[in-house]
């Protein structure tokens, strides 16, 4: 009789680890935000980004707007802002705005964004604060990106 050799395969699995994006604001709220963008498949940057634009549209979260509407940045449309019912369906809303309406259309730095955002000379900008915009949202976004 002859002898029979037998081999065992050995599969070896390769997990890939992502690594975990995590918030380390010192802002609750700007947390929830970021958390949010990582979470709709936002890249660092563009969550980051969202923080800051939501942080300077509110006066970091203080408007009126925000508290009584939850109105995560200054959302409004041809009959004016938007109000929301729940905190969480706000803050939906401001990421998938931006996700889907600035992200997504290839307006990819602060410039682009303000331009169709919070455009300088706007009808509803009656006394030229959009002017500020992007050097505010630079601002906030270049002090947030450091930490």
């Amino acid at each position: 009789m002859g002898a029979t050799e037998t081999t065992e395969t050995e599969e070896v699995q390769v997990v890939e680890e992502t690594e975990k994006i995590t918030c380390n604001f010192d802002n609750e709220i700007a947390c929830k935000i970021f958390e949010k963008g990582i979470e709709k498949g936002l890249t660092r940057e563009q969550a980051v980004l969202v923080v800051a634009i939501s942080a300077h549209e509110t006066g970091w979260w203080k408007s009126d707007l925000f508290k009584n509407s939850n109105n995560f940045g200054g959302l409004c449309g041809s009959k004016g802002f938007y109000s929301y019912d729940t905190f969480e369906e706000g803050l939906e809303a401001m990421v998938n705005l931006l996700q889907n309406g600035y992200f997504g259309k290839g307006l990819d730095t602060i410039e682009k964004i303000g331009a169709k955002y919070c455009p300088v000379g706007a009808e509803n900008d009656p006394k030229g604060l959009n002017q500020y915009w992007v050097s505010g949202v630079t601002s906030i976004y270049n002090s947030l990106l450091a930490k």
